[in-house]
């Protein structure tokens, strides 16, 4: 089934791909949808907010560097300009504070 034709009646913008288990192929599946969509015109946003375990920067061959988790903590705009945003700081789980 073709996402763009579940999308028509809703126009939906946003897709968040989650599981209950570690490795089960989210980033993957996002970040190829991504660069399909990117490569169909479509303007797209990749935003990784996997603060324990953040990979997507890894397929782009880009540095993990300031992200989500940053901006959110610090209430600051990052410093460069991002469409690809990594999910920044690690902390050890849920209930954990930011390092």
């Amino acid at each position: 089934m073709s996402l763009e034709f579940v999308n028509v009646d809703r126009g939906a913008r946003v897709i968040m791909f989650t599981s209950a288990l570690q490795g089960e192929g989210k980033s993957t599946t996002a970040a190829n949808l991504a660069v399909a969509f990117a490569r169909a015109g479509r303007r797209v946003a990749l935003v990784d907010l996997d603060v324990r375990h953040p990979t997507l920067h890894s397929f782009f061959d880009i540095a993990a560097g300031e992200g989500f988790a940053d901006v959110v903590v610090t209430g600051g705009p990052p410093s460069r300009r991002m469409h690809i945003v990594s999910a920044g700081m690690t902390t050890a789980g849920p209930d954990a504070a930011p390092n």
